[in-house]
């Protein structure tokens, strides 16, 4: 079967900077990465990093907001440490939200990702800098 695939990387940020509370943020250069392949099945790999590799995976249910996931393959791999305010969750949204716009060509204009991860996230700072890169305010 010769199918859909799309790679996205997507880079970790730092936010909250000097005086910005949630308002400044800047993308590092470190990054998430995730393919999606049409496979036939649905699977996720999201490596050894500990990472839920079910539908509940934030890069899959970023993804099935737009499209669903079912006979794809979720290849997760990533440099951002989990939970250590570097951003990961806005990534792995950002990274979902993309991978489904581009494999199925939606054509979402960077407002609406946008405005999508940040319902999900919940913290706009870091949804900016992983989506636009460079220095968000």
């Amino acid at each position: 079967m010769t199918g859909r695939r799309r790679l996205v990387k997507v880079p970790a940020s730092s936010a909250n900077l000097g005086p910005g509370f949630d308002v400044l943020a800047a993308a590092l250069d470190i990054h998430l990465k995730l393919e999606v392949t049409e496979s036939g099945e649905f699977e996720v790999d999201a490596g050894d990093g500990g990472l839920p590799s079910n539908r509940q995976n934030l890069c899959v249910r970023a993804f099935e907001r737009l499209h669903p996931a079912d006979g794809l393959r979720f290849e997760i791999r990533s440099e951002i440490p989990v939970a250590r305010g570097l951003g990961s969750s806005a990534a792995a949204i950002v990274a979902g939200l993309l991978a489904a716009d581009h494999m199925y060509e939606l054509g979402l204009d960077p407002p609406d990702v946008y405005g999508h991860a940040v319902e999900l996230e919940g913290h706009p700072d870091n949804v900016a800098a992983a989506l636009f890169g460079g220095f968000a305010i």
